[in-house]
């Protein structure tokens, strides 16, 4: 027997696993925070980590595509920064006073990475 499955606007598939991408905000990214996230059978409470980098992929255990061996596959959620087109006044200001703040504390973001030689 061949099943087709039909593509979804929230979620992808993986084997026995659902994908799904939620944006964040950088403010709850840096915080920490936990999202309300779609499954197939409701909404579920998922932890981001303090300092969770854009791309992260966390897991929930079990919220997945019911398996033919018994159980269910996981939801792989990918944390994705959701970054403001247009800042004004003082998140404007804010955001240039943290800027300042993280220079003086030596923060180098690209630090090890390939390009940065």
């Amino acid at each position: 027997m061949t099943v087709h499955v039909r593509p979804d606007k929230i979620f992808g598939r993986d084997g026995d696993d659902l994908t799904v991408t939620i944006p964040v905000s950088f403010q709850r990214i840096s915080f920490g925070s936990t999202l309300s996230v779609p499954t197939l059978d409701g909404k579920v409470g998922v932890k981001v980590p303090k300092g969770t980098s854009d791309g992260r992929i966390l897991r929930v255990r079990g919220r997945g595509v019911p398996k033919r061996s018994g159980g269910n596959g996981d939801l792989l959620v990918t944390v994705k920064v959701a970054v403001p087109s247009d800042l004004e006044g003082s998140a404007q200001e804010a955001l240039e006073a943290y800027a300042e703040a993280r220079a003086c504390q030596w923060f180098q973001p690209r630090a090890g990475w390939a390009g940065n030689r």
